[in-house]
């Protein structure tokens, strides 16, 4: 089940590694939708997406994409939620975080080929 969080991000945890190699980021954001009950939801970015909140700090405004994940262990359900996408949120309109940019190629005539 696909789900986007648009909220203020609360708190970065820090990337777990396992002996597996496997990596995980916890991130809780307080979701804005509702002003009136805001909620605090923790959301995990697993795997290769593990550092997608690198260049996030602790207030800035973003949009998540989710997937719901539910799972049983020795008879408990558990419900994740697993980001996959997030994107800065900015006088409303979503960008992501600044990447740098590539240096423009230009061509004048001293670079022209003489034939």
């Amino acid at each position: 089940m696909k789900l986007t969080i648009k909220g203020e991000i609360k708190q970065i945890g820090e990337t777990q590694t396992y002996d597996s190699g496997f990596e995980k980021t916890t991130v809780v954001i307080t979701e804005s939708s509702n002003s009136k009950y805001p909620q605090d939801l923790c959301v995990e970015a697993m795997g290769d997406r593990a550092d997608i909140f690198a260049g996030f700090k602790v207030g800035d405004m973003v949009n998540a994409s989710c997937d719901l994940r539910g799972s049983e262990y020795k008879g408990r359900h558990f419900v994740n939620i697993s980001c996959w996408k997030v994107d800065a949120v900015n006088d409303g309109q979503s960008n992501a975080p600044a990447k740098p940019s590539q240096p423009e190629m230009t061509m004048d005539d001293s670079d022209s080929i003489p034939f």
